[in-house]
C-alpha cells in the first residue's frame, strides 16, 4: 500500500513536468484518475471468472505483479509522452488493485473473522509508517530531495524489492515440498 499511496501522491507532479513546456494540450490527468477505479473494478470482476487456486498461486502472482510493477514504474520514471504516461501509470494502477485484492484475499481466508480489523488495520499502519519513512527520505529536502523522476526510480526499486521477498518465500516454500518429499520419500524406501 505504501508505494501505490506514493505513486498517488506524486503522480500529478511528475505529469506536471511533461506538460509544462509541452506541445501537447490536451491534459486528461482527472479523467484517468477518475477512469482508474473503475477500470480495476471491471478487471477484477473479469479475474473471478478464471478458475485460479490463489491459495496455491497467490504469492508467485504478487511476486509478478510486483516485479511486472516495478518495470511499469520505471518507464514511467523516463517516459517524455503524456499519453504513454496515462497508459502506464493506468496499468500500474489496474495491477495494484488486483494485487491488493488477491492479497486480502489470501490474507482473509486464513484468518479468524475476529481479527480482521486487526491484522488491515496493522497492515495500513505499517504502510503509512513507511511511507511517512520514504516521503521524509526521498522528498523532503531535510531527506534526499530527490527530483520527481528520480523519485519514481526509487519507487521503482522500492516495487523490485517487494517481488524479490515474494519470489524469495515462494522459492523457499518450493525447496521446502522438495526437501520434505525427498524426506518422506527416504523413509518409505527401505
Amino acid at each position: 500500500m505504501c508505494g501505490w499511496l506514493q505513486i498517488l501522491n506524486y503522480i500529478q507532479i511528475l505529469w506536471a513536468e511533461v506538460q509544462i513546456g509541452s506541445d501537447q494540450s490536451d491534459i486528461y490527468n482527472g479523467f484517468v484518475g477518475a477512469a482508474c477505479p473503475f477500470i480495476s473494478a471491471g478487471a477484477i470482476l473479469l479475474l473471478q471468472w478464471f478458475k485460479i487456486d490463489w491459495n496455491r498461486w497467490g504469492e508467485f502472482g504478487l511476486a509478478l505483479a510486483a516485479l511486472l510493477d516495478f518495470g511499469l514504474l520505471y518507464v514511467l520514471s523516463k517516459a517524455r509522452s503524456i499519453l504513454l504516461m496515462y497508459l502506464v501509470y493506468g496499468t500500474y494502477h489496474v495491477l495494484y488493485q488486483i494485487m491488493i485484492t488477491i492479497s486480502q484475499f489470501n490474507l482473509a481466508s486464513r484468518l479468524v473473522t475476529h481479527s480482521y480489523g486487526l491484522i488491515f488495520g496493522l497492515n495500513t499502519l505499517v504502510a503509512l509508517a513507511l511511507q511517512t519513512a520514504l516521503t521524509f527520505a526521498v522528498v523532503d529536502e531535510n531527506g534526499l530531495g530527490l527530483p520527481i523522476r528520480t523519485q519514481f526510480v526509487v519507487y521503482a526499486g522500492y516495487h523490485a524489492l517487494i517481488s524479490a521477498i515474494f519470489f524469495a518465500a515462494v522459492a523457499g516454500r518450493f525447496l521446502y515440498r522438495v526437501l520434505r518429499q525427498r524426506k518422506v520419500h527416504a523413509i518409505s524406501v527401505p
